[in-house]
């Protein structure tokens, strides 16, 4: 499971080595534009039924390694995003699936999270539009004062096991 869109917890994105493009579920991240695709792709499920396309999302992310990144997802009738390798692969973000998983981007490591034989980044939505509101009250109400806010999940999250992991 994923984290939706609109909250400021983290989203955990199925890194996906057999994919032949990066897709989303159309309620993911719905309040981001959607634009159309210049050709629709020919792609199916692991069952064999053709996918339906709605168009193409760019999604603004920050990993949990501070890296930003603006993943490019088409929009499918899926239950989960997923980021195809080979889209990870034409940016020059090269996966390390060895013993410290993770997603090499120019000098730097971006930590996966692994659970079972899958492969996950984590990363935090950006929602600029809800930040800036947030920020603008905060300010209105509590100048000067700085906010830190906690998440909890379950024992055996993704979230929880990539901090148990990572010694955190």
């Amino acid at each position: 499971n994923v984290g939706p869109c609109n909250s400021n917890s983290g989203v955990l994105l199925l890194i996906d080595s057999g994919a032949c493009l990066s897709v989303c579920p159309r309620a993911w991240c719905s309040w981001l534009p959607t634009r159309s695709a210049t050709s629709s792709p020919q792609a199916v499920t692991a069952t064999g039924k053709p996918l339906t396309f709605y168009g193409i999302r760019t999604v603004p992310c920050a990993t949990w390694a501070n890296a930003q990144l603006n993943l490019e997802f088409y929009v499918a009738d899926v239950t989960q995003p997923s980021v195809a390798v080979a889209d990870l692969q034409a940016r020059k973000i090269l996966p390390d699936f060895g013993e410290h998983p993770a997603l090499i981007y120019g000098k730097e490591r971006l930590p996966l999270v692994k659970r079972g034989r899958l492969h996950y980044l984590p990363v935090q939505v950006s929602w600029r539009e809800k930040e800036q509101e947030e920020i603008q009250v905060n300010a209105i109400l509590e100048p000067g004062k700085i906010k830190l806010f906690e998440y909890c999940c379950a024992d055996d999250s993704l979230l929880a096991q990539w901090f148990l992991n990572h010694n955190q």
